[in-house]
């Protein structure tokens, strides 16, 4: 979806336990490198037919390998159930981990955890239910859907189903005691989900999981693909996660409970893939018509369909999402506006920026130069 799957070494043992402290080195820290005071902890993957751990990777007490800086870690490994990539940042209090699977259509991965966290979870390919040690009831993750959860250690069975043979998910953990300072008490939302983590009880903010939006993907994709090094790259992730903190907040504090769905479940799925579909080529120019003939539905189904599971047009999410591109390449990136009206896939540069001031209020001249002046 976001990043190439690099080149995977098969692991010829089910029962050959790998172990990945690659920021530590075999012998223990590398020179040059302070850990503080920090405690080591592990997270384990298991087999799921022997109960014996595969694989095993660590991280630091508060998620900091340096004192002031930014760590980058890639795991790949292939095994009989799932093959593909861990990709993870750490800094002071934060750990970020995009995975990107290749599954089964229907798999089982048990993981285990010695260390209490809170973590914002974006499940963006495949769906999931995760029977865990620390909840009494099975968790639910639905394509496309994110949620927010306090768990004490513990061990897990997720049971995914990806029709598509893929699995793509983002996980990013916070130390409690530094995401209850980003809490208040103004919503009962948002304050029993605190008390939950002040009691050391593992819970979720929100029973049901919600949708991911077009600014959400955004802002996963920047932080997925983010280049910069250092402070810069620290400083960076942090807001872009505070801001998706704050969007994951609004949406939990304003949304109704969920209804049931009119439609079949099994074009619930192929709606799932059609939004699939469009994040993965938002640049792409194409018609309901074709997405429908695509995704094996027919338009009516689709646009229905569509409007139910997420609560917006087609076009309208298609449209969000480019819009929401375009502001981000007009800040971030060194390129003309003709340039990405072209990429948007706009005939000219005059159709692209009355459609941008439709959609911001303001024009793409305009919104870089106010940027440019602050």
């Amino acid at each position: 979806m976001f990043l190439f799957r690099p080149i995977l070494k098969k692991c010829k043992t089910k029962s050959q336990i790998i172990t990945f402290f690659p920021l530590y080195g075999k012998k223990g820290p590398q020179k040059g490198i302070s850990y503080g005071n920090a405690v080591h902890m592990k997270r384990k993957l298991y087999d799921v037919k022997t109960d014996e751990p595969l694989l095993e990777y660590g991280f630091p007490e508060d998620y900091s390998y340096h004192e002031d800086g930014v760590s980058d870690r890639v795991v790949s490994r292939a095994f009989d159930f799932a093959s593909g990539t861990l990709y993870e940042t750490f800094f002071e209090n934060f750990h970020i981990g995009y995975c990107d699977l290749k599954t089964k259509k229907s798999t089982k991965i048990p993981v285990a955890t010695e260390k209490e966290t809170v973590e914002m979870e974006f499940v963006l390919r495949g769906s999931c239910k995760r029977d865990s040690s620390a909840f009494e009831y099975t968790l639910d993750f639905d394509e496309n859907r994110h949620n927010i959860t306090y768990t004490k250690p513990h061990k897990a069975i997720s049971n995914w189903k990806a029709p598509s043979k893929i699995v793509q998910m983002l996980q990013i953990n916070i130390s409690p005691n530094v995401f209850t300072n980003y809490l208040t008490d103004d919503n009962n939302l948002v304050r029993n989900f605190k008390e939950n983590i002040l009691k050391k009880k593992s819970s979720r903010i929100n029973a049901h999981s919600s949708t991911i939006t077009p600014k959400m993907h955004q802002t996963i994709i920047e932080i997925i693909n983010c280049k910069k090094k250092g402070t810069l790259k620290r400083v960076f992730l942090e807001s872009k996660i505070l801001e998706l903190l704050v969007m994951q907040l609004e949406q939990f504090s304003s949304e109704k409970k969920p209804k049931n769905y009119t439609i079949k479940e099994e074009n619930i799925e192929k709606i799932h893939a059609a939004k699939a579909y469009i994040i993965d080529r938002k640049y792409k120019t194409i018609t309901l018509a074709e997405l429908s003939q695509i995704v094996g539905t027919n338009e009516y189904t689709l646009k229905k369909g569509f409007k139910e599971v997420f609560g917006a047009t087609v076009f309208g999410f298609w449209n969000e999402l480019k819009m929401e591109s375009a502001k981000n390449l007009l800040l971030n990136c060194n390129v003309s506006i003709g340039d990405v009206a072209d990429t948007l896939g706009y005939k000219n540069q005059r159709h692209f920026s009355t459609a941008f001031k439709k959609y911001f209020g303001k024009t793409p001249r305009e919104i870089r130069n106010i940027t440019s002046k602050n």
